[in-house]
């Protein structure tokens, strides 16, 4: 009788499983050939082997041009909702396998799974289709499910020992690839081999621990130096310029001038850059765009600070440093990489110089900046769900006490741990430089909201 009611059960799913494609195929296959690619406003610079992106989605770009012209934005279209199609639905069986979901589960893992691309078009300031637009996100996205999963896995227990070594190179690779196409990313080099010390620190089945650690470090430095070698390789190749990415110095120092007042100017060295940072200063104080003019709650100057971002950085920081370096270099528009390239040496000048003497003020700012990344990690920031996400973010980490005081060993306790070390280590790192817009901070989403089910599945087994 069980065994009947068990294949019964397997019958149901694999419909369901049937079904789950069908949904995704009918979804990115109409995104695919109904709706136009658009560009957003970093396409130019990823299709011209800007300096101030990372590599291989330019790169991409770059073959597809060569292969087919003009139409090499309907190819990436395809492209881009073809990955995500079959990245969600092999992160689907894998996750319903893991935590032994049902009809339910099931669905509610689709959903999940596809909630970012759901929440991007409907929530965004731009309504874009994360597949149908010229960014990384239209490969990251989908390529971080898979690594996601790499690491549940790894969690879990489940990689054969013989399979181990070949396992963690690929993982490795994905990450590693993840960090050359989107900056951010770094995170997962960083935590694959995090997870790899672990594995090796509880694996009481591994021999000679501390010599598999060390040969970890040294080769999370090897793949570190690698990357940083291979972007400027690349940056040769295409620019003539042997430098790492560019462009985050602008944009932490547009974070740092909009707390600052023209007091903090004293704390730079150079004069002419000293002058160039009043300027700043003055023209943000004249747009009415600082700090100080921020109003409201946290969410509210949360986003006051988003709107006033990218103005302080194009419109005020960008004039006022290229006067510097046209005076000083004879380097403008002409040569734009070159004039990049000095902006951000001498605006890295400007932050580090500065920094020290206003921590108190920056990280207050930094903070309000995280606030908002972290509802947009789990939900939107509209009418009450900034409330909703705190309560879910408390709920989580409640249940996930329990679940270990129960069962240190506990494997959907730890996921959800894991989970929510890659959302801090996302918004955190994000704010630091730049606002956390709904894009970036989407890729945890998912997991999230499956891993809590799969808590609350396993609650209900003890």
């Amino acid at each position: 009788m069980i065994i009947t009611i068990m294949k019964k059960n397997r019958l149901i799913e694999d419909k369901i499983d049937i079904a789950v494609l069908i949904i995704l195929i009918i979804l990115f296959g109409f995104f695919a050939f109904f709706c136009e690619v658009s560009w957003c406003g970093d396409s130019y610079q990823y299709e011209n082997q800007f300096p101030m992106r990372e590599p291989v989605y330019s790169l991409i770009l770059q073959l597809l041009k060569f292969l087919a012209g003009e139409a090499y934005m309907c190819i990436l279209g395809i492209i881009q909702n073809l990955l995500a199609c079959v990245c969600i639905y092999w992160t689907y069986k894998k996750l319903s396998d893991i935590w032994h979901f049902g009809i339910l589960g099931r669905a509610a893992t689709l959903i999940c799974l596809l909630a970012p691309h759901i929440v991007t078009p409907l929530a965004s300031k731009t309504h874009l289709i994360i597949t149908n637009t010229v960014m990384t996100e239209g490969i990251t996205l989908s390529l971080y499910y898979i690594w996601f999963i790499y690491s549940v896995r790894l969690i879990v227990g489940q990689p054969v020992i013989e399979k181990k070594t070949s396992y963690m190179i690929r993982m490795t690779l994905l990450a590693l690839i993840l960090a050359m196409t989107r900056g951010q990313l770094i995170l997962c080099v960083l935590m694959s081999f995090v997870l790899y010390i672990v594995k090796a620190l509880i694996d009481k089945e591994e021999n000679n621990k501390i010599k598999k650690i060390i040969v970890y470090v040294l080769l999370f430095m090897v793949v570190m130096l690698s990357k940083t070698q291979l972007t400027k390789w690349y940056n040769l190749i295409e620019s003539g310029n042997y430098v790492n990415t560019i462009s985050s110095k602008p944009m932490l120092l547009a974070n740092i001038a909009y707390v600052c007042d023209e007091s903090d100017a004293k704390y730079i060295k150079d004069e002419d850059l000293r002058q160039a940072f009043i300027g700043v200063i003055r023209l943000i104080n004249e747009n009415s765009i600082s700090y100080e003019d921020a109003e409201g709650g946290i969410i509210s100057k949360a986003r006051f600070h988003e709107a006033g971002h990218e103005t302080i950085n194009f419109d005020i920081i960008d004039p006022e440093i290229r006067k510097v370096i046209y005076e000083r270099y004879g380097i403008d528009e002409s040569e734009f990489f070159k004039l990049m390239i000095n902006e951000d040496e001498l605006c890295g000048t400007i932050a580090k110089q500065i920094l020290p003497h206003i921590t108190g003020k920056y990280f207050r700012n930094y903070m309000i900046i995280s606030v908002l990344g972290f509802v947009r990690s789990i939900a939107v920031e509209k009418s009450i769900l900034p409330v909703y996400a705190l309560l879910m973010y408390l709920f989580s980490i409640a249940l996930t006490i329990v679940l270990l005081r129960k069962d240190k060993t506990n494997r959907r306790a730890w996921c959800m741990v894991f989970t929510l070390i890659m959302i801090c280590g996302n918004v955190l790192g994000t704010a630091l430089v730049i606002q956390c817009i709904t894009r970036y901070m989407i890729y945890n989403l998912p997991f999230f909201y499956i891993t809590g089910l799969s808590m609350i599945g396993s609650l209900k087994e003890s």
